[in-house]
């Protein structure tokens, strides 16, 4: 989580909202309009995609609603995000309820999110090496066509 993100949750837990909008949390976080809408929505830059805070946080939700405006003598309907947010599951998330992996013949206990980390950690340098492992492979087969030797694996 960034953050961003972490500062609009402990925003939005501050106020007490149930509901809001972006229009709301903009105001009171001070980031723009587009900013608070991405934390909340996510977004895809590049072919990647960043999760927002709604695929994130389980206390979050939204409700597109049409709101109608007679003020101004005409009436206007214009579309509108809500977001819901649930104090309990949210105090629920935070406190991280943790899942844990018990070793068969061992009886030692690992929990989730360590585990996750463990095999993030783990492709990294797997990509990393596989990486390296390409660029010593083209750069030792270059080296050996001038010469004429055939190696066999």
């Amino acid at each position: 989580m960034t953050r961003n993100e972490a500062a609009a949750l402990a925003t939005i837990a501050r106020m007490g909202w149930v509901s809001f909008t972006v229009r709301m949390l903009q105001q009171a976080i001070g980031l723009s309009y587009h900013q608070v809408r991405r934390i909340l929505q996510g977004y895809t830059a590049r072919g990647t995609v960043y999760c927002g805070l709604l695929e994130k946080c389980p206390a979050l939700a939204v409700v597109d609603v049409t709101v109608i405006d007679e003020s101004t003598g005409t009436t206007v309907r214009r579309h509108e995000s809500h977001f819901q947010f649930d104090a309990e599951r949210y105090r629920e998330w935070v406190a991280e309820l943790a899942v844990w992996l018990e070793d068969e013949g061992e009886g030692r206990r690992t929990p989730l999110r360590l585990l996750a980390g463990v095999a993030t950690r783990r492709m990294r340098v797997a990509k990393m090496v596989a990486k390296r492992s390409r660029r010593m492979k083209t750069s030792r087969e270059a080296r050996m066509e001038g010469t004429g030797v055939i190696r066999q694996r």
